[in-house]
């Protein structure tokens, strides 16, 4: 639970390096003026997003788990996976 209460805000408020990235290539590289103001507001909004730890304009709101659970692995509980990361929502 612990790891998705820190992974919601991160994921809600930054973009990762590889994104941001290409972000920035795209801006450098698109002809269009209408393209450039685009994808300005994008990079500006995440710069904000990250700086001030806001959610990003494009979150959603709507958080999905993805948990891989090796198949030796043993989970001490006897609440549900889907109640331990409502709790961490």
């Amino acid at each position: 639970g612990e790891a998705v209460r820190t992974a919601i805000p991160q994921a809600a408020t930054q973009l990762r390096p590889d994104f941001l990235s290409a972000l920035g290539s795209a801006l450098v590289s698109e002809r269009s003026e209408r393209g450039r103001a685009v994808l300005s507001q994008l990079s500006e909004n995440a710069r904000i997003a990250s700086s001030q730890r806001v959610p990003l304009c494009q979150d959603t709101g709507t958080v999905n788990v993805f948990l891989k659970v090796g198949v030796a692995a043993r989970i001490d509980t006897k609440r549900s996976l889907q109640a331990l990361m409502d709790e961490a929502a």
